[in-house]
């Protein structure tokens, strides 16, 4: 346990860039290597820069759009971000390799650089305005956060009822989104041998992850749920709470960042873990009672979630949803 910290606290402090070679400069050339950010009066681009380590985040108006993989010429103040208020907002975009950003950004376009990740956002936007298409709002940008994790359509009045309540979580990609992607996988490859299945399902499990934006509480899901595959194509046992830490191990490996930053894992793996712990303990207690239609599962399953992620929700919301487990018992069925 001493080694694994101190192999962490390494690998923190090696993450971090000291200070970023762009701070200052006034025009920059790179590729828009992440899912273009549309707003309703703006853009985000998130740009890479070859030889540089770390990415810069640049505002811009929203026409014209460029998209994933254009190379283009950025014309703008490269600052460094600063904490607004009590929201460490340097911080937030430490976690996603953002060291730098542009407020008011001309962008000039030199070529095109195609590879599959633009295929795949291409597809998720169509899918998106489809969506949008058949459904008009606010059902419309329920919809695409239900199905796609995309909350840039719903209102803040709306997700301000989804917190208050205790209902992120329906908009909020993860395990039962990973788990329904590999039934359905594996029902579809039915008539193949299970290794095909097997592999077919976790090919679509990472193309799902990434469809939908990899949050962190979906790439914890996507490995659990290849981890479980793996375990099934060996004919091993699948030890659920070894699931859960790899995958954490695994993403703290590769972005050390989200442990300390990023909110939503935090929140993802205390729910789930929560409810490996607690959940069965709950059901003995509980096992004279009835369950109607998945009532007593939500309502335990809520309680088991919320019992490991209360310290967390305090300290960086400062509430708690007295109503969250009757309204899950509602919902979640």
């Amino acid at each position: 346990m001493i080694l694994f910290f101190l192999f962490g606290f390494l690998r923190f402090n090696y993450a971090f860039v000291e200070e970023f070679e762009l701070l200052g400069v006034g025009k920059f050339e790179g590729i828009i290597c992440d899912e273009v950010d549309v707003r309703a009066e703006e853009v985000k681009y998130t740009v890479c820069v070859d030889g540089v380590k770390g990415r810069v985040l640049v505002n811009a108006d929203k026409y014209p759009l460029y998209r994933y993989g254009d190379r283009v010429e950025v014309l703008c103040d490269v600052e460094k971000p600063e904490p607004i208020e009590d929201f460490e907002y340097d911080k937030y975009l430490a976690r996603y390799g953002i060291y730098a950003v542009c407020y008011r950004a001309e962008l000039r376009f030199i070529e095109e650089e195609r590879g599959v990740f633009f295929y795949i956002y291409e597809m998720k936007k169509a899918f998106e305005s489809r969506l949008l298409t058949v459904f008009p709002e606010p059902y419309g940008g329920f919809m695409a956060g239900l199905l796609l994790g995309s909350r840039r359509g719903i209102s803040e009045d709306l997700m301000d009822k989804f917190n208050r309540t205790g209902l992120t979580h329906i908009i909020a990609i993860s395990g039962y989104n990973i788990t329904m992607v590999i039934v359905v996988v594996s029902s579809l490859f039915g008539v193949f041998s299970k290794k095909v299945r097997i592999f077919s399902s976790v090919v679509f499990v990472i193309f799902f992850v990434i469809f939908v934006g990899a949050s962190a509480a979906v790439v914890r899901a996507g490995i659990m749920g290849v981890i479980s595959l793996v375990a099934l194509w060996f004919g091993v046992g699948y030890y659920v709470f070894w699931a859960l830490f790899l995958s954490a191990f695994l993403m703290n490996l590769w972005n050390p960042f989200i442990l300390i930053y990023d909110v939503g894992f935090q929140l993802s793996f205390l729910a789930t873990l929560g409810i490996l712990y607690f959940s069965p303990k709950l059901e003995n207690f509980f096992k004279k009672i009835p369950d109607f239609v998945g009532i007593k599962e939500a309502f335990l399953l809520t309680v088991s979630a919320q019992i490991f992620t209360l310290p967390v929700i305090l300290y960086h919301f400062g509430r708690f949803s007295w109503v969250a487990p009757f309204a899950n018992m509602m919902v979640c069925p």
